[in-house]
């Protein structure tokens, strides 16, 4: 159901992948019952919440377009570990598009769905997650990323950003109706807005051009 979502590396032990996979299935079984539930407890998933800290659990943070996901990949490649872009992750388990729920529910219901879906990554034993734009910004969602696993921020210029959304956002709907000089204003502000989360990140990493390096750099970073 998730080998679509999960990327590995074909030398990864085979025994990791199928646990997450079983956690996910056992989340998306239940997943429309369980939305109201989850705004008002942050112990629905798990009995036990200790703050324990898994080296092995890897969150990719930053504004969308920084290349979480196509870093993400890359990452597990190399470190031979599973993958999981959270946004695509929820489309498929609610079967439809982001931009749809945008559209239906609303950015607050949206947020509140992503706050589930991101508690369910608690008990992993070896994950690198994409997380989406505003993950952190939402729900205690930063703090809870911080005391489970090891923050990674993709810190992008907004000019760069700016470059690759324009081609992209019709797909991103908190851009899609914006122009150039609008998408480039939006992406200044809202940077603004969110540094405080990104910047709570364990590691920073300077976004640009040259992608074998900054895997090298990344890789180097999650493994000390």
């Amino acid at each position: 159901m998730f080998k679509t979502l999960l990327h590995s590396s074909v030398n990864s032990p085979p025994s990791k992948a199928p646990k997450f996979q079983d956690l996910l299935e056992g989340v998306v079984e239940t997943a429309n019952g369980l939305l109201e539930a989850l705004e008002q407890s942050d112990h629905l998933f798990f009995e036990d919440e200790k703050n324990t800290f898994n080296p092995n659990l890897i969150f990719l943070i930053g504004f969308m377009g920084s290349g979480k996901s196509f870093i993400g990949k890359k990452l597990a490649d190399k470190m031979q570990m599973p993958f999981c872009d959270m946004d695509e992750w929820i489309e498929r388990s609610e079967k439809r598009s982001i931009k749809d729920i945008f559209a239906r529910e609303g950015e607050t219901y949206f947020r509140a769905l992503e706050k589930k879906y991101l508690r369910t990554f608690g008990q992993v034993q070896e994950l690198i997650i994409a997380t989406g734009g505003g993950t952190p910004c939402f729900f205690n969602n930063m703090d809870y990323m911080n005391k489970k696993g090891l923050t990674i921020y993709l810190k992008t210029n907004p000019e760069l950003l700016a470059e690759r959304l324009l081609t992209e956002k019709d797909h991103r709907p908190l851009v899609a109706n914006l122009n150039q000089t609008e998408l480039l204003d939006f992406i200044k502000k809202k940077l603004k807005e969110r540094s405080s989360y990104y910047d709570q990140a364990a590691i920073s990493v300077e976004i640009n051009q040259n992608g074998e390096a900054m895997i090298e750099e990344i890789a180097r970073y999650a493994r000390m």
